[in-house]
């Protein structure tokens, strides 16, 4: 299971609907807590704080973003964007990984 409040459940919510799910991904939790500090970082003080389980959507997101260039689908018009902030992601989990 997860330490990520919302995640990991062993039991499936009533409200989950299976017919508007395309892919499912596990996500460690010290990924979703490293990319939850980068959006806050990226975010600064006076941004909104997010919390855990938003890090794990957003590494999920950027797991995919990553998967698409690499097949050479189509994206974002600002993909430039997006692969700076996903390597520099990439980089702070792996530095974040080595610390615990």
């Amino acid at each position: 299971g997860s330490r990520i409040e919302g995640i990991g459940r062993p039991r499936v919510e009533p409200s989950f609907r299976p017919d508007v799910i395309d892919r499912m991904q596990r996500v460690p939790d010290a990924a979703s807590l490293a990319a939850m500090r980068f959006l806050r970082n990226l975010l600064g003080p006076t941004g909104p704080v997010p919390g855990a389980s938003t890090g794990t959507n957003l590494y999920g997101c950027m797991t995919l973003i990553d998967a698409m260039r690499r097949r050479g689908e189509g994206g974002h018009k600002h993909r430039y964007i997006v692969v700076r902030r996903w390597q520099a992601l990439r980089e702070y989990v792996l530095l974040r990984q080595v610390a615990m």
